[in-house]
Order: C-alpha cells, then sequence, then structure tokens
C-alpha cells in the first residue's frame, strides 16, 4: 500500500509538472496594447522597490543562493510561475538588503506558498513519523 501512494504521488507529480511546464517556460503573455500579463491569471505583472540576496550585490560582497523545491510546493510553483522568488522580498531585512526591482503576479504570489500545516500534511501522508516532520520543518528557510 505504502508503495502504491508513493507511485501515486509520483505520477500525479509528474501529470501536474507536464501540465504547468508550458507555463515556467512562457510566464508571460503580452497583451493587444503591448502590456506584461502573467500567463496563468491574465492580469499585469507588478514591478516595485524590493530587496534581494546578495547574490545582487556587486564585487566581493557577491554570493550566491540554490534554492531547491521539491513536493507540493514545486507544484506550485510549476502551475504558478510569477511568484517572487526565494532570493527576492518585498521587505528589507539582513537576508534581503540589496535594492532591486521585484516582477511578479499578485495571484501567483497569493497561490504559491505553502504553510506549515500543509507541509506537516504532506509528510503524514508519506508515513513520516512526528520527529522527522519537525526536523524537517525545523531546517526549512523562512520565506
Amino acid at each position: 500500500m505504502a508503495v502504491h501512494g508513493k507511485l501515486l504521488a509520483i505520477i500525479s507529480a509528474i501529470a501536474i509538472a507536464g501540465c504547468c511546464s508550458y507555463l515556467r517556460e512562457h510566464p508571460v503573455v503580452i497583451s493587444a496594447t503591448g502590456q506584461k500579463l502573467c500567463a496563468r491569471h491574465r492580469i499585469p505583472l507588478l514591478t516595485v522597490h524590493g530587496y534581494g540576496v546578495t547574490d545582487y550585490a556587486q564585487g566581493s560582497e557577491r554570493t550566491l543562493t540554490l534554492i531547491h523545491t521539491f513536493g507540493p510546493q514545486f507544484e506550485r510553483e510549476q502551475c504558478n510561475p510569477n511568484y517572487i522568488p526565494r532570493n527576492q522580498s518585498l521587505k528589507r531585512s539582513k537576508d534581503y538588503p540589496i535594492p532591486i526591482l521585484v516582477t511578479y503576479c499578485p495571484k501567483c504570489e497569493d497561490a504559491t506558498w505553502i504553510s506549515e500545516a500543509e507541509w506537516r500534511d504532506s509528510f503524514r501522508k508519506q508515513g513520516m513519523s512526528e520527529q522527522e516532520i519537525q526536523r524537517i520543518l525545523s531546517q526549512k528557510p523562512s520565506g
């Protein structure tokens, strides 16, 4: 039964990723008036002043941030391509010190990020113990 459930989860993830892969490859469409729209929601993208991690810095201040998502988070990102990526923020902080312009779709942003309760539910469905779940969630970066 557990193998069957995992196989079903893998097949579902592949199907969702396949349906949304076009959006990831073509996240923006241009309206008849030349305005950039979110390909999924067909609303104008917003460009606002925000902040980035030190990937955006110049010279010796520059770093490289690698971000890898999986499971339900990956599925949501695939289907909502114009969210604010984890290396950008609308709020300045010690983790996001570099001023940049952030372009995003508010509906993609709202639909993308998974709550801790949703993560816990996903991990429970995979048969993880509460101890394993707590260990994983304590290492999860904050958004």
